[in-house]
């Protein structure tokens, strides 16, 4: 039994040195590059965000100073109504 986990044991630490030996903290250039062109789309994506958010909240105050005109030609309105006695 004891010969079994000895050789179970070396199997799982060789296992662990192959996939430790494919690891390594330095990226490839083709990584770098990668990485630089994805930094640089997320740069424009934010931009178009900001962009997009900016023109939300124009529309945003536009359509609440149309619905405040509204409400006061409602109320003029009513109330020219209630002049003429309907």
């Amino acid at each position: 039994m004891k010969k079994y986990g000895t050789s179970f044991l070396f199997a799982a630490m060789l296992v662990a040195a192959v996939f430790m030996a494919g690891c390594n903290n330095n990226a490839t250039d083709d990584q770098m590059n990668q990485l630089k062109s994805l930094r640089s789309q997320n740069s424009a994506l934010q931009g178009q965000i900001a962009d997009k958010q900016k023109t939300l909240n124009d529309l945003q105050s536009q359509l609440s100073a149309k619905a405040d005109k509204l409400k006061q030609c409602q109320q003029d309105q009513d109330d020219a109504k209630k002049a003429l006695g309907k």
